[in-house]
């Protein structure tokens, strides 16, 4: 959206308006009636997006994943190749989540995703690591592996190269899975700098884990 904003929208809007200053008033002193007005907004924000609001409040997503894990009492783990470790890089930046933060396994090379996590060789073979049926295995090889409750896994293309017509790049496989439940999905993020791509997929693999819990 960013991209699209600064690259497309803004030039063309600027082609048929002129906007030599921007100018901010904020006059309001009647708090009711402020509060009134957002309840307000925030109603029709339901409407439009129900379940994709994680939250009213002013906190990154990963703590509100932590505060329902700890207040559950469950735990989850990491599995992440085209995300570098960046989900448990996030989640150990709380303080107190080694409560139920049992571990990652950055599982960047195919060897490693057979090895550690337990990929069918066979899998990786005939859909590719980037694919559900990986993405899913990955989830649960960690999950098995830290005896966690919970897991998630992602597997994509960060790019700039490695894209194919199929599988092009910006695809990303992310899976999270307890024992008696799994949820995979397929995003395609477009060809991003690989730093956003990493942040958008953490971003979709905790609104994932978010619906798990």
């Amino acid at each position: 959206m960013k991209k699209v904003m600064s690259d497309e929208i803004i030039p063309r809007l600027q082609k048929h308006f002129k906007t030599p200053v921007i100018i901010h008033k904020t006059v309001s002193s009647d708090a009711l009636k402020l509060e009134f007005a957002m309840n307000q907004q925030i109603e029709t924000l339901n409407h439009i997006l129900g379940e994709s609001i994680f939250s009213y409040e002013d906190k990154p997503i990963e703590k509100i994943i932590f505060e329902k894990l700890e207040n559950s009492g469950l735990t989850v783990s990491t599995a992440e190749s085209c995300t570098g470790g960046n989900i448990a890089h996030r989640l150990t930046l709380i303080p107190g989540v080694s409560e139920c933060f049992k571990g990652s396994v950055v599982a960047y090379h195919n060897d490693v995703k057979i090895k550690a996590l337990g990929v069918s060789s066979d899998d990786l073979m005939q859909h590719g690591a980037v694919s559900r049926e990986v993405a899913e295995q990955m989830a649960e090889g960690v999950r098995k592996l830290t005896q966690a409750d919970l897991a998630v896994s992602t597997t994509g293309i960060a790019g700039p190269s490695g894209g194919t017509e199929e599988k092009p790049v910006g695809r990303i496989w992310i899976a999270a899975c307890s024992k008696e439940r799994i949820i995979s999905r397929c995003f395609t993020f477009g060809n991003l700098s690989r730093e956003n791509f990493i942040e958008r997929s953490t971003m979709a693999a905790f609104m994932i884990l978010n619906e798990l819990i």
